[in-house]
């Protein structure tokens, strides 16, 4: 699918595209809702500080930057959104609507991790135009996905701390895996969101492998917006940046894929065993019951075919943990999936594997191997507006 990514220059959008692509869909272009006249705005649902690199981001990937202004008014604050006038969700409604217009895509990619909120507000306005929401990260292990952008060679750094344990003058600049110890103690010490979900800090990415270039901070002005002596609040403004070129990289960066996190569900039961009025025997029941019936769902849903290396380049495999639609061609031959995709396949900065079972064999799912199979990624061109 041809996809455009929501981004903030953060970690989370960043590696939320990166799921994109290995999936094998094509990010065409990014969108970004930005202040006027502002460092940064206190929104629900925008990180706005870091506003001034992203125009470098998106030079970065060679890809098109669509950019819309927004005050950061949150008027509906209800659970369930509903189109409401001078919202800052009518911003972004406003903002895809041109992008589709222009690109044609069908999907978004949204970095969201633990945000209900952010979420039922994206979800709305796709809804709305028809699009599908990838978000890949959605509700997963804070302290695993830390690991996993790091391993991944997501190279971010901390633009702005406001969290008992995080100091402006000691971490504001330091890297996600400078910090990841700390994020860690701070954690077991004080409770910390370790991707930082609870607003304790926020990331600007430099690097990581979908970019052609990366980039340099020359100059930053640190800014202290709550000299609290207990937890004070400061953020860098970037006031000097430049792109340098990157080597072509040979050695694959490897993420984990859609199947993986299915075999992870598999291994646990989700019953509700809450009724205080069943037994120690019906609860196990219910439990075995559970377990059988999600591996009789996963062996029926997924064929030999679309557990090989070919069947996960099929876009109806692609994750989306939030608005699902039926997709073109989902009944298509594995070859006809392999030709239409590359068609649009070709060089890259970094290529971008997936691990991926060979089969299911047997009463347990996702017992085969682990082998690897190359998803060659897309070639990121500027397109003019």
């Amino acid at each position: 699918m041809r996809v455009v990514a929501l981004v903030s220059g953060g970690k989370d959008s960043t590696y939320n595209m990166m799921q994109v692509t290995a999936e094998g869909h094509e990010v065409v272009a990014l969108a970004n809702l930005h202040p006027k006249d502002r460092d940064e705005l206190d929104s629900y649902m925008y990180q706005t500080v870091g506003h001034q690199g992203i125009e470098k981001l998106a030079e970065a990937m060679e890809l098109p930057l669509y950019r819309r202004m927004t005050r950061g008014h949150s008027i509906n604050t209800k659970r369930h959104y509903e189109p409401t006038e001078d919202d800052e969700v009518e911003d972004l409604y406003e903002l895809l609507a041109e992008v589709q217009r222009e690109q044609h895509v069908e999907a978004v990619a949204v970095g969201a991790i633990l945000s209900d909120y952010q979420r039922v507000r994206v979800e709305n306005v796709c809804a709305r135009l028809n699009l599908i929401s990838l978000a890949y990260l959605w509700r997963r292990d804070q302290t695993e996905l830390l690991q996993e952008m790091i391993d991944c060679q997501v190279h971010a750094i901390i633009i702005k701390v406001a969290a008992l344990g995080l100091m402006p003058d000691r971490h504001l600049g330091k890297s996600l895996k400078e910090m990841q110890p700390h994020l860690l103690l701070m954690r077991e010490k004080y409770g910390l969101n370790v991707c930082g979900e609870g607003g304790e800090y926020e990331t600007f990415t430099l690097d990581c492998p979908l970019f052609r270039c990366r980039i340099v901070v020359d100059d930053v002005q640190t800014v202290i917006s709550s000299a609290d002596p207990v937890c004070p609040v400061g953020y860098l403004n970037f006031t000097k940046l430049r792109l340098v070129p990157k080597e072509r990289i040979t050695e694959p960066v490897v993420i984990k894929n859609s199947l993986d996190f299915i075999h992870d569900l598999n291994e646990s039961s989700y019953s509700d065993l809450s009724d205080p009025d069943l037994s120690e025997t019906e609860l196990e029941l219910i439990e075995r019951n559970s377990c059988s019936a999600s591996r009789g769902v996963m062996r029926s849903s997924f064929s030999k075919d679309d557990l090989s290396g070919v069947g996960l380049l099929n876009p109806c495999l692609s994750r989306s943990n939030s608005i699902t639609k039926e997709l073109a061609g989902a009944g298509a031959s594995s070859l006809e999936a392999s030709s239409v995709t590359s068609s649009i396949l070709s060089k890259s900065p970094v290529r971008i594997i997936m691990k991926t079972r060979a089969s299911i064999s047997g009463s347990e799912a996702g017992g085969g191997p682990l082998t690897e199979t190359e998803l060659p990624t897309f070639q990121y061109l500027r397109e003019s507006r």
